[in-house]
């Protein structure tokens, strides 16, 4: 299982833009909020691990399929949840 911080990376990484559900969990660690609920986030996520987006993003990025799923499963552990207190905290490259 990843950590917060790899799963942040991960979805900083991928967000698809400001206002996407990825960019919200990606900036605060919530999952939820009044403009989206946690099945946004996973289908976001979801999207991303079609095949034909990660054979195409795997030719960028090797691990991309791998690190994606791990960022599912990671949502999928911790449910509904709102901001994270220092969820945006610089992370350690």
């Amino acid at each position: 299982m990843i950590s917060d911080s790899e799963a942040r990376r991960i979805a900083t990484d991928w967000h698809g833009g400001y206002g996407a559900p990825l960019h919200m969990f990606a900036t605060t660690g919530a999952t939820v909020s009044k403009r989206y609920t946690l099945d946004d986030v996973r289908i976001a996520i979801e999207y991303l691990l079609l095949p034909h987006i990660v054979a195409d993003s795997e030719r960028h990025w090797p691990n991309a399929g791998t690190e994606l799923r791990s960022l599912h499963e990671y949502v999928k552990r911790v449910g509904k949840r709102g901001p994270v207190p220092g969820w945006d905290a610089p992370v350690a490259v």
